[in-house]
């Protein structure tokens, strides 16, 4: 992949458990190890469970499990020096992160601290979504949505391309059950509002205008076209998207 400049991929020798990370700032200049999760720990039991470098290709986060876990803890890298930073993610389960735009911080969903004694084996619940500052405490992140009504929802951030929204995939178990977005180009004291564009159990196609961006989402159709596809609507300007683009990474807006 390409972030800022600079191309990022992964490589195995054949013989390593896992695979290394590398990066170089062109396509033929020497690639430099970024992150080699064979050397976290001796024994092996720390796995690399996801990296997500920000838009300028300058910090890197990755996710890391340790023996086993379904707790991921996420850190920082600055990549030109391939050291860590401060940051320090922890109780994350069942979400990735997502950079903003500028790369000043990151979106993740995680759950209150979990009792010591029973952490690995009890059910967790009331998932929580924050936005985390680089360079600053876990305890100073900024709680962005939550449902207190909904204990066993879960919530997938992504910020679009433009970096001008926030969408929220929201789960429940193995299914989809919303779609939200939120502007976030308000200031940070308005707080974050979302909205709902998209009902999992709602046949019907939606639009949504959130500050003059037109969000369009259609359910697939049903003759034999389960995924359905995504659609481009160039007269009005804005994206149509059937259920296989539901995915947030992928939501476009016009």
């Amino acid at each position: 992949s390409k972030r800022g400049g600079r191309y990022f991929f992964t490589k195995n020798d054949g013989l390593q458990n896992q695979s290394v990370l590398y990066w170089a700032p062109s396509l033929d200049a020497e690639p430099k190890v970024l992150l080699n999760p064979n050397t976290l720990t001796a024994d092996g039991t720390i796995a690399l469970e996801g990296t997500a470098v920000s838009d300028d290709g300058k910090p890197l986060a990755y996710g890391l499990r340790s023996s086993g876990s379904d707790w991921i803890e996420w850190k920082v890298r600055d990549i030109d020096t391939a050291t860590d930073l401060a940051d320090d993610l922890k109780w994350i389960k069942f979400s990735g992160v997502t950079w903003s735009k500028k790369g000043e911080g990151l979106f993740y969903s995680r759950y209150d601290e979990p009792n010591a004694a029973t952490m690995m084996e009890a059910a967790n619940y009331y998932q929580k979504l924050f936005f985390h500052r680089v360079g600053t405490a876990q305890s100073e992140d900024v709680l962005v949505y939550q449902r207190p009504d909904q204990k066993e929802w879960g919530f997938m951030p992504r910020v679009t391309e433009d970096g001008r929204y926030l969408v929220i995939q929201v789960w429940k178990g193995t299914e989809d059950k919303y779609l939200y977005a939120t502007a976030l180009t308000r200031s940070s004291s308005d707080g974050f509002h979302p909205v709902v564009l998209w009902v999992r159990y709602s046949d019907d196609s939606g639009s949504t205008s959130i500050e003059g961006a037109n969000f369009a989402v259609h359910p697939a159709r049903k003759h034999g076209d389960e995924e359905g596809e995504r659609r481009q609507n160039p007269a009005r300007g804005r994206r149509t998207l059937s259920r296989k683009s539901l995915r947030v990474n992928e939501v476009g807006v016009g």
